[in-house]
Parts: structure tokens; C-alpha cells; sequence
């Protein structure tokens, strides 16, 4: 029941190739079968060759109307859905002007189901129309037209534009979908009648793609479709002559804060020579940040908030379409005269060399990216059969947009902005309705700022040489004291990362003769609390007790700090659940992506290349002697600082600390012998803080989301540069709505949440921006935050950016001084730095005055990153990093790492799974 037209597949085809075979039933159906063994599903896609474009002008939007009626089921499949998706499979469907999809996607094995399912609707449909289910789907239509049209902002400016563009006569004068009246007043008779015209097999092409054996498919596509009658060829309606030789304008009023001004021409057709010209232009004068009216209108005037640039291509003629979103106050005159002049330069000069071959290369990449999809493959082989008449035309399509000079794309353009007749429609806010002096028209204005009174400490020195900071606050219930240690893991010996860590954390594991439970409880009984934490920098024994207790509480401090038991058994458990911690941060591509950070970028041997807690080799081979020796040399009484804070007054204060630790001085006992650990100078910062980017990547098999991570060199903390680094990162990713959480969490939905923040030290500062995408989506979301950070460097932040950043991160440094913790956590913060307390109100004032060009002069080199780490499954990522240098040509290689992040050797790096 078929002739053969075409065969072609070749056993490892090119990935420019579409490998198929192409033939006909004797009903006129074009077949396209296109094997792809990769998966177990199979793909079934029929385009008909009906669209907006074939309806009568009283009788609109039945061809969108079908796309909803061929889901209503037939006599023998009266649920239609429910036998798809029972075995698996699902389906959707698609309408434009031209033509309309339909596609069905499931598992290999129901390739019969689907294929039965589409034959038995072409040929029965209409035998099972009624009008209960053409009033079923007809109010479903209505309803997706309020939510399309009427209900979505901006809506009738697209209306607009068709309506000025096209005459009454010409099937693109009214939108795809319809008008409302025509849907309304949609009879059975009708719909049957549209049905039995143009759903015929001769109108229609269905592909076959997927994992089946052609040898099966033939027979089953001949027997359920090479059956069905042919019918007649659809008549096809004279489309009229476009004759518009002025600018044709229209000002409309609708629901929007902004306004809006749409200016559009004619252009070529769908694969007409100029249409791949014509999008090349659309993404030189509007793709962010480079386009020449983004940079014009958005950066330099400051106009406009949006702009986009974009051919809308259709069979019968396209249109170039320039949206601009102005800004509150912007004149429209002002933004179309500078569209006008933009437009007159780039007629005249086209574009560069090298701005078209970027252009280029990003066309072809989002061309050539899909085509891993069996489903979007199976789509753009109809698409290609559809307008060429051939379903491998990739190359031939991509061939458009590489031949195209800077010649060609000048000249097209200016026979586009040069003709005479186009359309400009303006939508204006509506005027607000509210009764007039209503208190809630206008928001009251804020209160004046209040500034922050940061108290001063009351300073003394014990007896035995350490240093008290007390903060009387009479304001807060619990009182609390902080014992500072410096040093932190940055003195762990070599080869024993985590000693520093796991000593402190025996402090309190039993102490003053009560072993680990009994000191709790009592700490608990007391109505306090106590703990050890330790940083690369620090260690901290906190404190935190009642008014009404607190000089027992603090016996139980004495006792941790002075008389520790560091009992074997204590050693044993502590040392068994770090290391179960650690092992379980293996399975944790968050934490892996943290420690390979450190690593690789303070590189081999600096005291912070390695987190507190260490890691498992070398906590497995710590021993309860090490930990008694590293106590001697930290020699505690020599380096503590004591601060405090709470109702308490300062001199009752030291009297009560004077008591218990006035006397306490160093005593080695039998470890006299042991040399003391001192803090030593940092070192370099020699793997990451350099002026080329390196990426760092770490297996995660299997891995849903991938942890992306950028780190780049910063002004140090207490520098001048400090704040303006801070409120850099704000604008970059530090509150919800910044620019990289808006991109990719708010704009693109790959991931829940994307920030970037400044880690301020006195040695240099680093800003990291970081988020975990969804793991196919890897590729794209680097590119984004390349992009975003090529932005802010190229155009610098807004006033209004700026004013949100100093506002978000005043606001933030105010709440987390709030409270016992938050003073005492600042107060450690600032020693650390060695700097008073009081720096912080500086800040404060810093962030207050701070301008935005304070921050574009420091965005060229603040945000500059020289590390990315990468942790996610290899097997999706690395070939989405491939394609990334396409457009990112000068990505270095990636170096590839295990979890502890050490270097694996090239060929363990590139062995497959």
C-alpha cells in the first residue's frame, strides 16, 4: 500500500545528519521513520497542513479549537488519555498559524497503541462529535483566551500589531487562536465539517521515531493508516497582496504599572532568504548585555527596563518585532527616536566580524542542543518536511545562518527598516479607579532612619594576663561569655587535619571530674548551655546561662577550659562519629563541593586548603596522645580572650571571672617537652586568587542537581573596598530578588535558589557565587552566570540596585547583632580582624553612603572569578561544558578531582562508568 521515495540510514550518523526514510502511502500520508536505539521509547508525530491560515474570517480559531477536540475521544477510544498513559505514555499538541502537531511519546512496546490511536481519530472524530463536547472544549478555549489576551499584561499590543500589519482578508489579520464570537457561535455542523476538510491523510505527514524495528512498523502504519480513504485535497485560500506604506499607529490602555511602546515591519518569510538574517539582527539589537538598543536604551539612556528583539517567522510573511518596557517616567517619544537612530546606525555600519560569528555560533548551539531529544528530533524533521519538503535539512538550515555575512545582514535589515509601512502600538497604564483621597491610594512615607547605638565594651585584665570584654546589657535575659582561642585548624600539624577540631571537642566531653552525661546534665539542670565550635581561624567554648545561676555555670566553664578528662572512651566515640560524619559528607555533593573549594584554592599546604573537621584519613589516624600534646601546645591560657555580655554589671562581671580564671596559668606537666603551637603566617593564597579561571570538577554518578560554584578574589575585610564588595554581592545574588536568583531560580526554574556573598578576612577577601541546578541544565546555568557576571562588570548596578543592596545588607548587619549571640558573634568577628567593636558602625555608614560609582569602579575587578567547582554526574555534565565553549571560547580544561579533592590522574579522570 506504499511506494518508496526515500531510504536513508546510516549506521553512525553525523550529528548534523537526520538519518530516515521518507515514503508514501497511496492515500497521499508522507511516513518518516527515524530509528533511535539510545532509549526504550519511541516517539509518534502527525502534522497537518491546516492553521489559522486556512479559516473562513467568520468562522476563526477552529483550527486551535481541534487541538482540544482530538483529545475527546471516538467510539472505539473514548478515553483516549486514559489508554495512553495506561501503558505508560503521554501526549500533546500544538497549533499555529500554518499547521497543527500532535504527538504522542511512550515506551517501545505501545508503539501499536499510539499508532492506533491517532489512525482510528483521523478516520472516526467526527462521527463522535457532539456538542457536549464541543461546549466542553469550546469553554475550555474561552478560557485560555481571557488567560492569554485579556488577562495577561501587554496581550493586545501582539493583537494590535497583527490587526495594523495585515488587511482584514489576509488569514494572519487574527490571532491563532480565534475570536471569541466566532468560538461562541461554533456549531457542530461546523467543527464536523473543518474536520472532514482538512483532516484527511493527504494533508498530513506522520513520523515514527524512536527504538522500533521498521520491519514491525511498516505493516502496522499500512494496515491502520494505508486504509483510510484519501479524501480531497483541502482548498487552499488567496492570500492578499500586503500594501502598507505608513506608519500605522495605535495607543491602548490595559492592567500594567509600565508602559510599553511595540514597533514592528514586514520581513521575510519562514526560510526565505533574509528570515535567518533577520533573526541574527533581532539578537545583535536586543540580546542582553551587548545588543546595540539593550545597550542604548537600557544601559545609556536609561530609558527603557526591557527591551526585545525578535523575527517571528510565518509561512506567508514574518514579522521583526522591537519591544521596549520603558521606566517609570520615560518618555515613548524619546525611546522610539532612539530605536529609529539606533536602527539608521546599524543599517549603515551592519555589525561586526566578530559580534555576527558570536551570534552565529549561539544560534547553531541552540539548534544543534535539542537534538539529543528523540521527542524535539522527531518535531524538526516535520518542521523540516513541512517548509522544505525534506526531513534532513539541519545542515541546510544551519548553513543559513553560517553563510551570513555582515553584508548580508546589513542589507536585509535595510530593506526591512526601510520600507515604508510599518506598525507602532503603545500600551499606557490605566487610570486608577479608586475613590478619590482613599488613605490607601499612595503608600505613607517611610520614618525617618534610626541609627544603631552599638554598645562599648568595658575592658580589664585578669591576674593571669588574660583580656576581658564585657558589654553591660541590662536589656537581655540570659547573660553569656565566649572564650576566644586563635588559631583554629590553621594549626593543624601535617598529615593531622582535624586535630585542632577534635581536641576542643573533648573539652567538654566529661570535665572537673564528671564524666561526658553527668556534665550535661548538670549544665542543663542549671538552665545553661555550653559548647565548642572550631573554624580555621578560631575556637570558640560558648557559654550561655540565667542571671539566677550563672556563677554555677560558670564552674562548669572553668572546669572545661582548665580540667578536661580526655577519658579513652570519650576519644573513641568522638573520634567514631566525626569520622561517620565525614563519610557521610561523600554522599553530600553540597559538602563535597565546600571541601574541594578550600582546596583548590588555597592550594597544597596552606593551613586553610582543608576544613576544620579534617578529613577521613587523617582523623582515622589521630590517637588520644595526639590530642593531649596538641592541648599543651595550644597553650590556652596564654591565647585566650574572654568577652562577655549580658544584665550584669561589668565590675561584678570580672570579679566572678577574676575567681576562676585569674590564676590560670600554663603547666605542660609530664608533656614539658612538647613545643607550643603558635599561629604562624598565613602563606599565600596561591591556587585561586589568579587572573585565570579554573574549573574544578568532581564526579557525582548519578547526581540530579549539579553544585556550581564560583569563587574570585576580593578587597580585604577592614579595606576600603570591603563594603562596596559586600553590596556587589547583594546585587549579584544576595536577596531574593538579585540578579541571579531572578535569572535562574525566578526566570529560568533550574534551581531553588542561586546567591553570591562576600567572605570579608583581613588577608583578602573572596566573593562566591553559588547555586545547585538541575543536572541537564548544567551547561546553561554556567552560561548564565558567566553572563550575568560579564553584566555587571560591562554596565555596573542601578540606582535602584544600589539602593536595595544598602538597604537589604544594613538591614541583614543589624539583625545579626541582634541578641546575646549576635553581639558576642560580632565582637569574635571584629577581634578576629583586630578591629574595635565600633568598625561595624562605619560599615553601616560606608553602606549608607556608598555610590554606584564606588561600585562600577571596583565591579571590574571584584567580580572576576578565577575558580569554578563543579560536582555532578560526569556523564551529563562534561558534554554540556563541551558545548558551553562554543559560545565561551576560552574556558581552560577541567581538572578533575575526587571527593577530598586530589587530583585524579588523566586516565582514572577519564575512564568511563
Amino acid at each position: 500500500m506504499f511506494h518508496f521515495v526515500l531510504g536513508l540510514l546510516p549506521a553512525t550518523p553525523a550529528i548534523q545528519e537526520l538519518p530516515h526514510e521518507l515514503y508514501q502511502l497511496d492515500n497521499g500520508l508522507d511516513v518518516i521513520l527515524h530509528e533511535d536505539h539510545s532509549a526504550p521509547q519511541v516517539v509518534v508525530n502527525l502534522w497537518y497542513d491546516v492553521g489559522s491560515k486556512d479559516e473562513a474570517r467568520d468562522r476563526t480559531g477552529f483550527a486551535h479549537l481541534f487541538e482540544h477536540l482530538m483529545f475527546m475521544g471516538t467510539d472505539r477510544a473514548p478515553n483516549f488519555d486514559v489508554l495512553m498513559e495506561g501503558g505508560g505514555g503521554w501526549n500533546n499538541a500544538s497549533t499555529s498559524s500554518d499547521r497543527t502537531n500532535y504527538y504522542d511519546v511512550g515506551p517501545a512496546e505501545l508503539l501499536p497503541t499510539l499508532l492506533w490511536l491517532e489512525a482510528d481519530r483521523l478516520e472516526s472524530l467526527s462521527s463522535a462529535m457532539t456538542l457536549e463536547k464541543l461546549d466542553l472544549q469550546r469553554a475550555v478555549v474561552l478560557n485560555e483566551y481571557r488567560q492569554n489576551y485579556e488577562n495577561r499584561p501587554y496581550a493586545k499590543a501582539g493583537l494590535a500589531v497583527s490587526q495594523l500589519l495585515y488587511p482584514p482578508a489576509h488569514p494572519y489579520h487574527i490571532p491563532t487562536i480565534g475570536l471569541p464570537e466566532h468560538i461562541v457561535s461554533a456549531t457542530v455542523e461546523d467543527v464536523v465539517q473543518f474536520f472532514e476538510t482538512f483532516y484527511v491523510p493527504s494533508n498530513a505527514s506522520l513520523i515514527v521515531a524512536g527504538d522500533f524495528d521498521p520491519a514491525v512498523a511498516k505493516p502496522l502504519i499500512d494496515e491502520l493508516f494505508g486504509t483510510l480513504a484519501r479524501g480531497d485535497d483541502p482548498p487552499r485560500q488567496q492570500i492578499p497582496a500586503i500594501e502598507i506604506d505608513t506608519t500605522r499607529r495605535r495607543t491602548l490602555t490595559d492592567s500594567v504599572r509600565l508602559p510599553m511602546v511595540t514597533l514592528a515591519w514586514h520581513s521575510p518569510a519562514f526560510y526565505a532568504p533574509g528570515d535567518a538574517e533577520m533573526d541574527l539582527v533581532g539578537a545583535l539589537l536586543g540580546d542582553e548585555p551587548t545588543g546595540r538598543l539593550y545597550q542604548r536604551l537600557v544601559v545609556q539612556d536609561q530609558l527603557a527596563a526591557q527591551v526585545s528583539c525578535y523575527q517571528s517567522s510565518a509561512l506567508h510573511g514574518s514579522e521583526f518585532v522591537i519591544q521596549a518596557l520603558a521606566l517609570p517616567g520615560a518618555d515613548l517619544g524619546a525611546i522610539e527616536a532612539a530605536i529609529d537612530e539606533e536602527l539608521a546606525r546599524f543599517v549603515e555600519q551592519g555589525p561586526s566580524d566578530a559580534e555576527l560569528a558570536q551570534h552565529r555560533a549561539s544560534f547553531e548551539l541552540g539548534m544543534v542542543a535539542p537534538l539529543d531529544s528523540v521527542r524535539e528530533r522527531a518535531d524538526l524533521m516535520q518542521r523540516y518536511h513541512f517548509y522544505f519538503g525534506e526531513p534532513d535539512a539541519l545542515t541546510r538550515d544551519l548553513d543559513r545562518y553560517r553563510a551570513a555575512s555582515p553584508e548580508d545582514v546589513r542589507d536585509v535589515s535595510a530593506e526591512v527598516f526601510g520600507a515604508p509601512g510599518r506598525a507602532i502600538v503603545r500600551v499606557l497604564p490605566e487610570e486608577a479607579l479608586a475613590a478619590a483621597n482613599n488613605p490607601r491610594d499612595t503608600p505613607p512615607p517611610n520614618l525617618e532612619p534610626r541609627s544603631l547605638q552599638l554598645p562599648e565594651p568595658v575592658v580589664t585584665t585578669l591576674s593571669s594576663g588574660i583580656e576581658v570584654r564585657h558589654f553591660e546589657r541590662m536589656d537581655l535575659p540570659l547573660i553569656g561569655v565566649r572564650m576566644l582561642f586563635l588559631g583554629g585548624s590553621s594549626l593543624d600539624l601535617p598529615g593531622k587535619q582535624g586535630l585542632v577540631s577534635l581536641t576542643f571537642d573533648l573539652l567538654d566531653e566529661g570535665a572537673g571530674g564528671l564524666d561526658a552525661a553527668q556534665l550535661a546534665r548538670e549544665i542543663d539542670q542549671l538552665g545553661a548551655s555550653l559548647s565548642v565550635t572550631t573554624t580555621d581561624r578560631s575556637a570558640v567554648i560558648a557559654l550561655d546561662g540565667l542571671p539566677s545561676n550563672f556563677e554555677q555555670a560558670l564552674d562548669r566553664l572553668s572546669d572545661v577550659a582548665r580540667e578536661p578528662a580526655l577519658e579513652p572512651e570519650d576519644f573513641a566515640r568522638v573520634q567514631r562519629l566525626l569520622l561517620e560524619s565525614l563519610a557521610s559528607q561523600v554522599d553530600d555533593p553540597a559538602a563535597i563541593a565546600q571541601r574541594i573549594e578550600r582546596s583548590a584554592w588555597y592550594g597544597p599546604g596552606h593551613p586553610w586548603a582543608h576544613p576544620p573537621e579534617g578529613g577521613q584519613s587523617s582523623v582515622a589516624q589521630l590517637t588520644l596522645r595526639d590530642v593531649q600534646e596538641e592541648l599543651a601546645r595550644q597553650r590556652l591560657p596564654e591565647r585566650a580572650i574572654l568577652l562577655s555580655a549580658g544584665p550584669i554589671e561589668a565590675e561584678e562581671m570580672f570579679r566572678l571571672l577574676e575567681q576562676r580564671f585569674g590564676d590560670w596559668s600554663f603547666d605542660p606537666g609530664s608533656l614539658s617537652g612538647v613545643e607550643p603551637r603558635v599561629p604562624q603566617s598565613d602563606g599565600p593564597i596561591a591556587a585561586g586568587a589568579n587572573s585565570d579561571l579554573r574549573i574544578v570538577f568532581c564526579d557525582s554518578p548519578g547526581a540530579t542537581q549539579t553544585q556550581v560554584r564560583f569563587v574570585g578574589p576580593a578587597p580585604a575585610a577592614g579595606s576600603s573596598g570591603q563594603v562596596p564588595a559586600q553590596l556587589l554581592a547583594t546585587v549579584l545574588g544576595g536577596t531574593f530578588t538579585s540578579r541571579l536568583n531572578q535569572n535562574l531560580r525566578e526566570d529560568k526554574g533550574w534551581t531553588y535558589g542561586a546567591g553570591a556573598r562576600f567572605e570579608g578576612r583581613s588577608e583578602g577577601g573572596r566573593l562566591l557565587a553559588s547555586a545547585s541546578v538541575q543536572v541537564d541544565q548544567s551547561g546553561p546555568s554556567i552560561a548564565e552566570f558567566l553572563a550575568e557576571f560579564e553584566k555587571l562588570r560591562a554596565d555596573g548596578v542601578s540606582e535602584f540596585e544600589l539602593s536595595k543592596a544598602s538597604a537589604s545588607q544594613r538591614q541583614r548587619t543589624v539583625e545579626q547583632l541582634a541578641g546575646l549571640n549576635g553581639l558576642l558573634g560580632a565582637a569574635i568577628r571584629f577581634e578576629l580582624l583586630g578591629l574595635p567593636l565600633r568598625r561595624l558602625s562605619e560599615e553601616l555608614d560606608a553602606m549608607a553612603s556608598a555610590t554606584g560609582e564606588e561600585l562600577n569602579a571596583l565591579a571590574p575587578a571584584a567580580i572576576v572569578p578565577s575558580l569554578l567547582v563543579l560536582v555532578g554526574d560526569a556523564d551529563a555534565v562534561l558534554p554540556q561544558i563541551a558545548a558551553l565553549r562554543k559560545k565561551w571560547s576560552d574556558l581552560p580544561e577541567i581538572e578533575r578531582v575526587d571527593v577530598e579533592g586530589n587530583p585524579l590522574a588523566a586516565r582514572e579522570a577519564s575512564a568511563p562508568r
